[in-house]
């Protein structure tokens, strides 16, 4: 009797048929990215190295499908709303959407991020110096770095020390970028309570200056210094 009941609520459930298919291609561009936070464009080039990634498919496993997997992954980071309304917008189940933005997830940051952010080496370091030089006059620059808080919600252990003094829970990122406002570094993961020069201190910028700074470059900020190697 239970199982037949739990079965005919499972029927129920109401979702929203074809958005993928029907409603998103009628989007018009500056719609498309208010929703996606990507150009098309851009969004078909994220869509497509997600589907050649090496393991993505696998073979004993159930297909799946790139473009449909990256429009559920920018919609969950790009949106407030709960698992359930996300699953019904896009026509699956709450554990199907959960595995679909994990997958995509684990791709960006192993197989897509390594090759797209890169720290500046060689010829692309001193490029990225003479344009920092061009906007500011000064030398031997290779990045500018800042930090943001990314909000999370409050987790069970030690809550508070994810609280942070703009009053909210988060986790810290810390990036750095070039001339032209590309990334080259990212390091998160830190509680938001944490102070600025601690995050800097627990990042490679920080603790392996030698490796990232070759000769002539230097890392300094108003309260903390490397010397010039």
């Amino acid at each position: 009797m239970l199982a037949e009941t739990f079965l005919q609520q499972k029927e129920e459930i109401t979702r929203i048929r074809n958005y993928c298919d029907q409603i998103i291609p009628r989007y018009m561009p500056d719609e498309f990215r208010s929703h996606f936070r990507l150009t098309r464009d851009s969004f078909d080039c994220l869509s497509t190295q997600i589907g050649n990634c090496e393991t993505y498919n696998k073979p004993h496993g159930p297909e799946v499908d790139p473009i449909k997997d990256t429009l559920m992954f920018l919609w969950y980071i790009g949106n407030l709303e709960s698992f359930r309304s996300m699953a019904n917008r896009f026509d699956v189940g709450k554990i199907s959407f959960h595995l679909s933005i994990s997958r995509v997830a684990r791709k960006l940051v192993d197989e897509i991020m390594p090759s797209v952010i890169q720290w500046p080496r060689g010829a692309k370091a001193q490029e990225i110096s003479d344009a920092f030089g061009e906007i500011s006059g000064l030398l031997n620059v290779l990045g500018a770095v800042d930090g943001s808080h990314i909000p999370i919600k409050a987790p069970r252990e030690n809550p508070n020390a994810y609280y942070n003094r703009k009053k909210f829970h988060s986790v810290v990122l810390l990036a750095t970028c070039d001339a032209n406002l590309q990334f080259t570094y990212v390091w998160t993961g830190n509680p938001g309570s944490t102070h600025d020069a601690s995050v800097l201190r627990s990042s490679e910028l920080f603790v392996s200056p030698r490796v990232l700074f070759t000769r002539g470059f230097s890392f300094s900020t108003p309260r903390l210094a490397c010397d010039t190697i």
